[in-house]
């Protein structure tokens, strides 16, 4: 056998069977209770130039998945013979007693790349429309379900790689930490604005480090290499971060992020000629690993002649190299070996383990392909799947998308088989690391979060890949577990971002909730029962997708509250659509509200409340003299700032007086400062020219006694809106049926409005 093939067949020799041995499987600023935005005041809190130069930056950026054609060079000899234990190393698979202080929490971040909210086992057995469809196989995924909390309305700050994960790791927005894009990765330091940002957060690691933990990560970073560092960057704040193979140690390795780039290099010597056995007439070669694959029907070189040249993102297929040489194993039992060392120590860790499956090439192993390639007919289709959009940007990506076969059932079966065998096999590694955390006794002071940076279309809408703000490419899976902490089967519906928060709720059980300077709030109590909207309304969340090419080219915010769900540019004046949805009745988005030519005035009011929640929100992230949402500079110097864009845009119809909800939901009461508390938050406002004069807001009906109104009057200009906190309070526990005829009765110049209190437990129509 050629030698170099050897070398290759023994330096990885942790196979599926032995590694699965021994186991199965800022300060913020806050708002007042009577928050009053008018134009002209949202014009003198950003004090912003109207004198500001406007330059549109017109490249075109190509993602991480563009192909590049760079060749890589093999690897130096290694200095020793290399023996079949090269990975089993001197590390033997022991069980020890966790030396960890109990004081102090271990954490374990698993992530995935490019997973969508919906191929989990337990969801899809959870939802009517895959009944009777083949489902993706997750048993240790489902018992973090089990056994901790599923946000079950949890989105990714930006749907692409870098942005998300920069979010994840610093809880920080977007525009607070620099990472708008993945080509800004690895020369972010070409752009002083970006650097300066980048280096003025802190991710958990480097927090965590400089409270004594030991910080390692595994897998795909795909961050600023300055976030190994510690935050005063004197040291790595990241002690491990890859595998070497020659010196038979876990290393640091600040040039190569990952096992990635290690394959490309191994399997650089191995020729198609070196598997004689194996090649066949139509496979073809896997550029990131320089291995061969069977490509299935809807990758672009299925049956064609044999081509060295590809995109990573158009291999579909299934892989010559049996599952050991996966990505999928070098990461997790880089994983395994963490743990096993990290129980060894006195100090506390955080170890995150990122797995670059299911993410393109969508390309993995036989023993994980075969049994849903074979019944790829019983896999769901997207019910979307010839829906048509009326914005711009989407309806473009449609148009090239369709063109790739993503319109084509048959095809799109087969990409699913693909993608769930990825899953599957992460699946087993993610049972590996939970079963070592037992193994070490590590378990009961170990806090397990588990999410991805992204979904993936996987022909929803026509379309492949990620980026933009729909369902099935923003929403992402997301369950944590802290045996004693978090109740097992906790299931929090909440619209939550899971990148956002993660942060300030790891520093929160872990008690330094003190150190937490992210633009994120905790969701301990969210998780606990314990969240009552203090200050303002909480129940929502805001998705990004700050890239600016042109200002209004696409929508740049998602914001999420209840089952409604509007996407907007921030621009004034850009003609393009805006899109609304009704998840409730559409939750595969179809039915864009906002192209109605007549839209009521339910409808109006809605899209007003989410928009003046969206602003609400950059106010409290705007950074102070920062101006992170209010400086024009921040978009290439186009337009004046994000929240004047954004108040000023209204793509649906202006209307004299407006409000936000007919039926005001109340969230169960908690018990605060010996009283059982719950707020709620009513908006009213005016979008035609002229005034709106509020003469009187009142309480009617019996059980009112129970409930204030932070403000009962008001004058609103053209625009503007007024925000009421509804406030329940008891000293004894009210029963929800005595507080179904509360209604509040809004009088004004121009109409006379009801709204009825919905108390706990009942749904919103």
């Amino acid at each position: 056998m050629n030698p170099l093939l050897l070398l290759l067949l023994v330096s990885l020799t942790f196979s599926r069977a032995s590694a699965l041995d021994g186991g199965t499987s800022s300060n913020r600023n806050e708002p007042s209770d009577e928050l009053r935005v008018e134009a002209g005041e949202v014009q003198a809190i950003l004090s912003t130039s109207n004198n500001v130069s406007t330059t549109a930056d017109s490249s075109i950026y190509a993602t991480d998945d563009v192909f590049s054609n760079e060749k890589y060079e093999p690897l130096a000899t290694f200095s020793k013979p290399v023996s079949e234990e090269t990975f089993k190393l001197s590390h033997q698979d022991v069980t020890i007693q966790a030396n960890s202080d109990d004081k102090k929490l271990n954490i374990l971040i698993i992530t995935m790349d490019q997973l969508r909210y919906d191929y989990i086992q337990f969801i899809q057995e959870s939802m009517p429309i895959y009944k009777d469809k083949l489902h993706v196989k997750t048993p240790n995924i489902d018992r973090l379900a089990k056994d901790g909390v599923w946000f079950q309305n949890a989105y990714s700050q930006f749907a692409s790689c870098a942005p998300a994960r920069a979010t994840l790791r610093t809880g920080c927005t977007i525009e607070r930490h620099g990472i708008e894009a993945n080509r800004m990765l690895p020369d972010y330091t070409n752009d002083p604005i970006a650097t300066r940002k980048i280096n003025s957060v802190r991710t958990y690691d480097q927090i965590l480090f400089d409270q004594g933990y030991e910080a390692e990560s595994f897998g795909k970073f795909h961050l600023p290499a300055r976030w190994y560092r510690s935050a005063d960057n004197s040291k790595n704040a990241i002690s491990y971060n890859t595998y070497d193979l020659d010196m038979e140690n876990p290393i640091f390795d600040g040039e190569e992020e990952d096992a990635d780039e290690y394959l490309k290099q191994v399997a650089f010597w191995v020729d198609e000629s070196d598997f004689p056995q194996i090649y066949q007439p139509g496979m073809q070669n896997n550029v990131r690993t320089s291995c061969l694959y069977t490509p299935i029907k809807i990758d672009p070189r299925y049956q064609k002649p044999y081509s060295e040249r590809a995109a990573d993102f158009s291999m579909f297929g299934v892989d010559s190299l049996p599952p050991k040489y996966s990505l999928a194993t070098y990461t997790g039992r880089q994983g395994q070996l963490a743990i096993q060392r990290l129980a060894q120590q006195s100090k506390p860790w955080v170890l995150t383990v990122s797995f670059d499956y299911p993410h393109s090439p969508w390309v993995v192993s036989e023993e994980y392909a075969q049994y849903y390639l074979e019944n790829q007919q019983d896999i769901l289709t997207p019910p979307n799947m010839q829906s048509k959009f009326d914005n711009d940007w989407y309806a473009s990506k449609q148009r090239a998308d369709a063109a790739k076969g993503f319109r084509d059932p048959n095809l799109v079966q087969g990409f699913s088989a693909v993608y769930m065998g990825m899953i599957e096999q992460v699946d087993e590694w993610i049972g590996v690391l939970l079963d070592e955390l037992d193994r070490q006794g590590v378990s009961e002071n170990t806090l397990v979060a588990f999410t991805s940076d992204h979904g993936e279309f996987l022909g929803a809408h026509g379309m492949g890949g990620k980026l933009g703000l729909i369902e099935e490419a923003l929403r992402v899976p997301f369950l944590m577990r802290l045996p004693g902490k978090i109740e097992p089967g906790t299931v929090v519906s909440r619209p939550v971002g899971a990148h956002l928060n993660l942060l300030a709720t790891i520093l929160d059980y872990a008690g330094l909730s003190s150190l937490d300077k992210s633009d994120g709030t905790s969701l301990r109590p969210l998780i606990a029962g314990s969240s009552y909207n203090e200050l303002y309304d909480d129940d929502f969340c805001v998705s990004e997708d700050a890239e600016v090419k042109k200002l209004g080219e696409f929508p740049n915010f998602m914001i999420r509250y209840e089952h409604w769900k509007l996407l907007i540019a921030k621009s004034a004046d850009y003609d393009s659509q805006d899109m609304m949805y009704n998840l409730a009745t559409d939750p595969y988005e179809m039915n864009n509200l906002l192209s109605r030519k007549k839209q009521s005035l339910q409808l109006i009011g809605k899209a007003e409340h989410l928009r003046c929640l969206l602003v609400e929100w950059m106010l409290r992230q705007n950074g102070g003299a920062k101006k992170y949402y209010s400086s024009p500079k921040y978009n290439n110097g186009e337009g004046h700032g994000d929240i004047q864009e954004v108040t000023q845009r209204r793509s649906w119809n202006e209307v004299a007086q407006w409000i936000s909800d007919s039926k005001l939901r109340f969230n169960p009461p908690v018990m605060i400062d010996g009283k059982w508390r719950s707020n709620a938050f009513l908006y009213v406002g005016r979008t035609t020219s002229g005034t709106l004069t509020i003469n009187d807001i009142s309480l009617k009906g019996t059980g009112r006694e129970y409930f204030s109104l932070s403000r009962r009057q008001g004058v609103v200009h053209r625009n503007g809106h007024l925000r009421i906190r509804v406030a329940f309070a008891s000293e004894s526990r009210v029963d929800r049926s005595d507080l179904l005829g509360v209604r509040i009765v809004i009088r004004s110049d121009v109409s006379v409005q009801k709204v009825v209190i919905v108390p706990w437990d009942e749904l919103v129509e």
